[in-house]
């Protein structure tokens, strides 16, 4: 392992603030409590259609993409047809790249019926002539032939060849977003947070990030153990590791890849894990950054990574050198997973007033069962829900009211913006957080592993609100038969996504 000469190993990230430059070497790869099913990957150029590879290749693995000014799948493939037209304002044609994918699933690649299930996020900059918005528009088609369509996002802004944040860096200043030429280095203030956009696009609601100094820690890893160095990756990575997550949390990864001439070695600094803006959304969202790092050779001068089987044929599938070494180190990273502890919400009915009651307190439930509480049998009907706190997840508020005597109601949410005005209602008691749940997307998805709760509304029926939860399609189609009203986001009104 050899010694570098770098900013310090371990630091925490303050934009602005001088590092101090020491010799190190770098530490193994370390092992976090990452969820191996909440795996994405993203990157910028060279780095955008490796991450495409990786998605396409390890389907299974990994649960979302996010692609800045790539193209698409296989395209630059020696002998492909499509060759010539996959840069600069071209539209390559897909159809022998579709071809390609369905040839190798399940094979070659892993099963393309993966691709449905997966978040993508495809990014473009309207006056990019490097990776045009055309060449783009191609790379989101031949995701149409595969993914979902509502898990597909197409963003395209006023930008030259860059990947856009909404804040300056050191070099940013008196660059011009909008030029359609190479800004170098590659990161200008667009007044768009492309960071953000990603990961919210692949993730959910995100908390607020971090604009101060992070307290979480930028590590040089050693990324030599996984591959050898003439294959065009260098012999260290960087990885940004919240406090939560070093603490044992339940945590997320997200693997972030360069563009060419941005590596490590190009620039001798960590110039996206400073200044892209993954960490000051990662450092608050319990969010593991890896960036693994190119460095230049004979076959690529540039340090780009291999989009067009420059060390081996099988580049942008899974026998790939590249992309072998980055699951691999995928794999250390999520080796500490530890399954995150679930609770069951159990439901009971009072039949005289037509009401619905869910809790996880073990107290309340005997109470519930021995008629304590008079007038409460179990439905028969439970879900589970994750511990207050859990990493990735929201607490549900959880209100009690009396103004409607005899009967009395809960009422509960997981939504940051109606637990606040529910606390302004003077009929309305908070009683506190009682658990946690994952947010779905606009559409109403729910992310691999956690399936739709619906909440559905009584009208006020009987002289008193009540609401119902459930993950049944089909309680939810008969509650509606009866005339209760379904709240949530997207067609059927999920209210939160919950443990399978």
């Amino acid at each position: 392992m050899r010694s570098v000469l770098l900013p310090a190993t371990v630091f925490a990230l303050a934009i602005g603030c001088p590092l101090e430059t020491i010799a190190q070497n770098p530490v193994p790869l370390p092992a976090y409590n990452v969820d191996p099913s909440q795996v994405s990957v993203s990157g910028f150029e060279s780095g955008s259609s490796m991450a495409m590879q990786l998605g396409i290749a390890y389907s299974s693995r990994i649960m979302g993409i996010g692609a800045f000014v790539g193209h698409p799948y296989d395209c630059l493939r020696p002998g492909n047809l499509s060759n010539a037209n996959c840069r600069y304002l071209n539209t390559p044609d897909i159809l022998g790249l579709q071809a390609n994918m369905n040839r190798w699933s399940g094979q070659e690649i892993d099963a393309v019926a993966n691709i449905a299930r997966q978040r993508i996020y495809v990014y473009a900059g309207a006056n990019d002539f490097v990776t045009g918005p055309t060449v783009v528009g191609q790379t989101v088609k031949l995701y149409e032939a595969f993914a979902t369509s509502g898990n597909i996002r197409h963003e395209v802004i006023a930008a030259g060849h860059t990947f856009p944040t909404d804040f300056d860096n050191p070099d940013s200043v008196g660059t011009t977003c909008q030029s359609g030429g190479v800004i170098t280095p590659p990161l200008a203030n667009c007044h768009f947070d492309g960071a953000h956009a990603t990961l919210e696009w692949l993730y959910g609601p995100l908390k607020p990030r971090n604009d101060g100094t992070l307290t979480g820690s930028l590590l040089l890893v050693d990324q030599g153990a996984f591959v050898a160095r003439d294959r065009g990756m260098d012999e260290v990575a960087w990885l940004y590791v919240p406090t939560t997550c070093q603490s044992g949390q339940g945590c997320r990864l997200h693997v972030f890849l360069h563009d060419c001439g941005q590596s490590y070695f190009n620039r001798g600094d960590a110039w996206f894990a400073n200044y892209s803006g993954h960490s000051r959304w990662a450092d608050t969202n319990s969010i593991v950054l890896l960036f693994p790092q190119t460095r230049p050779d004979t076959a690529s001068p540039r340090g780009c990574w291999d989009t067009e089987g420059l060390y081996d044929l099988a580049y942008d599938q899974k026998a790939g050198t590249q992309t072998t070494a980055l699951m691999a180190m995928v794999a250390r990273i999520t080796s500490g997973y530890r399954a995150a502890a679930t609770m069951r919400a159990i439901e009971f009915r009072h039949a005289e007033w037509d009401h619905y009651f869910v809790t996880t307190k073990p107290d309340e439930i005997v109470k519930l069962d021995t008629g304590v509480f008079a007038g409460w049998v179990r439905s028969g009907e439970e879900f589970g829900v994750y511990p207050l706190d859990t990493a990735g997840t929201s607490n549900v508020c959880r209100f009690f009211s009396t103004s409607f005597a005899p009967r009395s109601s809960h009422f509960y949410t997981p939504r940051a913006d109606e637990c606040a005005a529910v606390k302004e209602n003077p009929n309305w008691e908070f009683e506190g957080p009682v658990f946690a749940v994952t947010l779905p997307d606009a559409a109403g998805g729910c992310q691999t592993g956690t399936q739709p709760l619906y909440r559905l509304y009584n009208d006020g029926k009987g002289a008193a609100p009540n609401h119902r939860y459930t993950t049944s399609a089909s309680t939810r189609s008969a509650m509606i038969g009866q005339g209760w009203i379904p709240e949530g986001v997207g067609p059927l009104g999920v209210i939160a996504c919950v443990p399978v």
